[in-house]
């Protein structure tokens, strides 16, 4: 179980990696379609290519959000089973101690 929680714990921190990669390349496209010179006679379309950009990064920022959110889940799971079996072990090996939990 340990095991398993660090695995977890480690995915969560590569995810968190790329979802500041993510939330950094949506803040350098909003830098550059700010910074569009409207009066270039391409600005509509470099407009529409940042914007699809853009709007990309949103789409990725939203999978990596629930991945993370997936996998905390997880972890609380494995922690829950760890406490519940380390109850179930307490009240076998000391039957009159009731109110001992972890």
């Amino acid at each position: 179980m340990i095991f398993d929680r660090y695995i977890r714990t480690k995915q969560i921190e590569a995810l968190q990696v790329q979802l500041r990669q993510a939330l950094g390349t949506k803040t350098r496209l909003e830098r550059q379609m700010d910074s569009l010179d409207f009066t270039d006679k391409y600005y509509d379309r470099k407009i529409s290519d940042l914007q699809r950009r853009y709007d990309e990064q949103y789409g990725k920022i939203e999978e990596i959000e629930i991945q993370i959110g997936d996998i905390q889940n997880q972890i609380r799971s494995i922690r829950q089973e760890k406490i519940s079996g380390d109850n179930i072990y307490l009240s076998a090996y000391f039957p009159d101690k009731k109110d001992m939990q972890i």
